[in-house]
């Protein structure tokens, strides 16, 4: 990380973005995978993720990957989706360079959010 990186998330790291939940009706969930690339390890990312999820009623699981991404599998709401998407692009912490989704099949089976080891 570099010295200005190093400023940035000591002087606005603290800060959250607020979750609005969504005025629009429901439709029916999907669920997404999404690979974040960037400086998205070592910074409360995976944590970020599931505080946003939880408020956002959404379920699933987020983990680390050995090249330094984040893999965050999410089912819910679809609308409720591009929210959590929104928060955390706007995280100043956290620098996503990019993100890759992928559509999945819906699970069904998962009742929260969690953070994998």
């Amino acid at each position: 990380m570099d010295v200005l990186q190093w400023i940035k998330n000591a002087c606005l790291g603290s800060r959250q973005p607020v979750v609005h939940i969504p005025d629009i009706p429901h439709t029916q969930p999907v669920r997404r995978r999404y690979c974040f690339f960037g400086m998205v390890q070592g910074v409360g990312f995976r944590y970020e993720v599931m505080r946003v999820a939880d408020q956002l009623g959404l379920t699933g699981w987020t983990r680390n990957n050995s090249d330094g991404t984040v893999t965050v599998e999410i089912e819910g709401d679809s609308g409720y989706i591009d929210e959590f998407l929104r928060v955390m692009q706007a995280v100043p912490r956290f620098d996503i360079t990019d993100i890759q989704a992928e559509a999945l099949p819906l699970s069904g089976d998962e009742t929260t959010f969690n953070v994998l080891y």
